[in-house]
């Protein structure tokens, strides 16, 4: 059964709730919550008085000397003073429930989640002990419930947001379970929820819900520690990467404490013929040891990989090369200075970060067109003959290189073969080539590309197209050209030799 107080109080509801509003509008400073306390002693002073009131108009009314409106009266100011008794003890006791967050750690699982260990107590404010005494040593007042000093909170309601520097925007929930549920949090104790992170952050906006009320507090994560002094992880794990090409690893690394520390950057498991390069990931400066500055948990850094342009004998088409990318500090650098192939077990027997990687060289198919010429002459009606050589200049076969040719309307172009089932690295096929103009075709310049296309491992390749620029010039204009050119030349014949009689004579 509740205590007569407590029950008064539940019982005047929209009266304290306007009075715990005004509490919340303007904080209470120390000053404030003495006059709130002086404010209880009067009320108890008003309390004791028109029960005393009361008492002595009841005995007047049982002996006839006063009426029933007077008892009336008496009756509607004790429970006046006895309704501002109680409001001035809420308005002393209530305290704005405070969560306070102990720990929040972030934490990798073996399968990859990113999990928080979010630690959170209920440390609401109450009277101390002495204010609790004076408040019930009073005489005349009914004595204050000590359910009104505890703060326990019930259905808290707690959830994880972006912060406002985050790609999702300030307050978009970024964890699972969308909201936890504190059924009951005791005061001076403390809970420890799980969530897993939707996307990599480093900090996060801890928002806590209870009663309507709302309050968010962004919060640094903390990095769980591990055995390692550095967690390396990577998004790109495994990359194909074509023969004279390029792989790039973007990498992570998170580190749980928060001094100053540098440590050396290498790669194990690489053939010779194979390097690498450590970048910023901001600056494209190549680093062999990085310097992680007081307080930067997290560094951003890439990993490049280049691949020779043939196939060796540690090098080859579709076979999978694993490596070890590795963080490592002065003393584990020292031990494996001479050392360039490392077993997993000696890796996760250590203390140094790493990452595994995978790395699978793929060969590209690379058409190129020689032509004996690209320009030529030829009448209507007639052809114009030429030869080209197909060349594969790649590192794997080509499959099905086919020649087409774009030419103008009416135009018969043909390549003898015009289809090359397959073409290996470095094979080259000769093909000839025939260009027939229609008979009816102005004089003019004439443009035909050459085009050739393949595949190599569902791949399509294409060569750089080349054009044949054709002139066009009929029989007629031709045996007039020429005649013409005869012509100037027995003129120009002509003359010279009558020059030559008139200096003589």
């Amino acid at each position: 059964m509740k205590h007569p107080l407590v029950r008064a109080i539940l019982l005047a509801g929209p009266l304290l709730a306007m009075t715990v509003a005004a509490i919340e509008a303007q904080p209470a400073s120390g000053d404030d919550e003495q006059v709130r306390f002086l404010d209880v002693r009067r009320r108890q002073v008003e309390l004791r008085a028109a029960r005393a009131e009361l008492q002595r108009d009841r005995e007047l009314f049982e002996q006839g000397l006063v009426s029933s409106v007077q008892l009336d009266e008496s009756v509607t100011q004790f429970e006046r003073a006895q309704l501002n008794y109680q409001e001035a003890i809420l308005t002393l006791v209530y305290q704005p429930p405070r969560i306070t967050i102990q720990r929040a750690v972030k934490m990798r699982e073996e399968d990859g989640r990113q999990l928080v260990r979010l630690t959170v107590a209920n440390l609401t404010p109450t009277l101390d002990d002495e204010q609790f005494r004076l408040l019930n040593d009073f005489e005349g007042a009914e004595a204050i419930p000590g359910e009104l000093r505890t703060k326990d909170l019930r259905d808290v309601f707690i959830s994880l947001q972006g912060t406002a520097g985050g790609p999702e925007g300030d307050g978009v929930t970024i964890a699972l379970p969308y909201e936890h549920h504190v059924a009951e949090l005791p005061y001076g104790e403390s809970t420890t929820l799980v969530f897993q992170l939707l996307r990599d952050t480093q900090s996060v906006r801890v928002s806590t819900s209870y009663k309507g009320r709302e309050r968010s507090v962004q919060v640094q994560l903390e990095q769980a520690k591990t055995r390692s002094v550095v967690n390396v992880t990577s998004t790109q794990v495994s990359q194909e990467v074509d023969l004279g090409g390029e792989g790039v690893y973007d990498l992570r690394l998170d580190r749980s404490t928060v001094d100053v520390r540098t440590f050396q950057l290498r790669v194990f498991n690489l053939p010779p013929e194979i390097h690498y390069q450590f970048r910023t990931k901001e600056s494209e400066a190549r680093l062999s040891q990085l310097s992680i500055a007081a307080g930067v948990v997290q560094q951003d850094l890439r990993l490049h990989v280049f691949l020779p342009d043939r196939v060796t004998d540690a090098v080859t088409l579709d076979q999978t090369l694993e490596l070890f990318a590795v963080v490592m500090d002065d003393e584990q650098a020292r031990a494996w200075m001479d050392v360039d192939t490392l077993r997993r077990e000696a890796l996760e027997a250590s203390r140094a970060g790493w990452v595994r990687l995978e790395l699978i060289p793929r060969g590209i198919g690379r058409i190129e067109v020689r032509t004996a010429t690209l320009f030529g002459e030829v009448a209507p009606g007639e052809s114009f003959e030429t030869t080209a050589t197909i060349q594969n200049s790649g590192t794997r076969a080509l499959d099905n290189v086919t020649i087409r040719f774009d030419a103008p309307l009416e135009w018969r172009v043909a390549a003898a073969p015009d289809r090359i089932a397959s073409l290996e690295s470095g094979g080259e096929a000769s093909i000839s080539i025939t260009m027939s103009p229609p008979a009816e075709l102005p004089s003019g310049d004439y443009e035909i590309r050459i085009i050739v296309d393949s595949f190599t491992s569902s791949q399509a390749v294409q060569a750089k197209e080349k054009s044949f620029r054709i002139r066009v010039e009929s029989r007629i204009k031709l045996w007039a050209l020429a005649l013409l050119v005869l012509t100037i030349v027995a003129l120009v014949a002509g003359v010279a030799l009558m020059w030559i009689r008139i200096n003589r004579r």
